[in-house]
């Protein structure tokens, strides 16, 4: 596998502080200046900051951009929170304000704690909240809303987003013993799996159809209780939407299942995707699409946390200013990414 040096940088769409970038969008929320200001650690993409004024707390976001990402997440994740908080879905925050041009948004400010323990209780406030998103589909403002990040339609298309992420892995750094020894996995391990999955997935039939616009829903996209905070009253509350959208209904069920940083088990999963089922309808389809499509997804997640092998990853870990060591976050990464292709092989299915 040959390898490309990235000279990509982090696109920065504005020179800005971030209390200069607050002081505006505070002003256009119609909220006093901020008191204080504190960045949170750990952010994924992107960095928050939690900002303190005299009517209260807000959260201000500044996204992430890089040139070979033209992905709009600052419009997407917006766009989703005033669909929802406009017909009463309150289970997310309330958008305050945004500043495209310098890549910003002020948000509601959630108080809750980790999402640990995992029951039938959180497994039935998720459902219950793709539930109450999908009654909506016939809103004008739902509507409107764009396809998913990497939306795919057809099990054609599904396979491709995979083979882009394969592609994007000729990539990979090459500058250490652990980045070498990564790039030979990916060579050893992963390319021959994702093949065999490939062409077992191609000996189907009706790759190219795609599913008719009444069979979509909308989907929050990167949806798991990584992205969620549970309330004092027990209640839950789900972050971040940069990738929603319209999408597969499947790629909602694979991604939810197979979330490197909470995976379920086949127990934990069956609920959700069968409250699913039970409105989508034609059970007999949609099972046998979720079957088909897990390892896909498997695969592809294991490509995804290998982006810090990247130099996007890279880019995105200098804005982000992230305090782990290079070394350490990548050894991480390689290990989630080694647990998913065995979720894959051991054909684990979110069903």
């Amino acid at each position: 596998m040959a390898g490309i040096k990235g000279k990509n940088t982090p696109l920065i769409l504005s020179s800005l502080s971030p209390e200069l970038v607050a002081e505006r969008l505070l002003k256009s929320a119609g909220w006093p200046e901020a008191v204080k200001i504190q960045e949170f650690a750990g952010g994924r993409n992107n960095r928050v900051f939690r900002v303190e004024t005299q009517k209260g707390e807000c959260l201000l976001k500044l996204y992430f951009s890089d040139p070979s990402d033209s992905r709009d997440r600052l419009g997407h994740e917006y766009g989703f929170l005033e669909a929802c908080r406009g017909v009463g879905i309150d289970a997310l925050p309330k958008p305050l304000a945004k500043d495209s041009e310098n890549g910003a948004a002020l948000y509601e400010f959630i108080k809750g704690s980790r999402v640990e323990a995992i029951g039938s209780t959180e497994i039935l406030l998720a459902a219950q909240f793709i539930e109450k998103i999908n009654q909506q589909r016939e809103n004008k403002m739902f509507r409107a809303l764009p396809n998913a990040a990497e939306a795919c339609f057809s099990l054609k298309e599904h396979v491709g987003s995979v083979d882009r992420r394969i592609d994007r892995l000729t990539q990979m750094e090459s500058a250490s013993p652990l980045d070498r020894e990564a790039r030979l996995w990916v060579v050893k391990k992963l390319i021959p799996a994702w093949g065999k999955i490939k062409q077992k997935i191609e000996r189907g039939k009706n790759l190219e159809m795609e599913l008719d616009l009444t069979m979509r829903i909308i989907s929050p996209s990167d949806f798991g209780f990584h992205n969620s905070l549970r309330k004092e009253d027990g209640s839950l509350v789900f972050l971040d939407f940069e990738y929603s959208g319209w999408d597969d209904p499947a790629k909602l069920v694979c991604d939810l299942a197979n979330q490197p940083d909470r995976s379920l088990s086949l127990e934990e999963a069956e609920p959700f995707s069968t409250s699913l089922v039970s409105c989508l309808g034609e059970a007999d389809f949609w099972r046998s699409r979720f079957r088909v499509l897990a390892p896909l997804y498997q695969v592809k997640w294991a490509c995804i946390v290998l982006n810090d092998f990247l130099p996007f990853g890279r880019n995105r870990r200098r804005f982000q200013k992230d305090g782990d060591s290079e070394t350490y976050r990548k050894k991480k990464q390689w290990g989630k990414a080694t647990e998913m292709l065995e979720r894959a092989q051991k054909r684990v299915p979110p069903i």
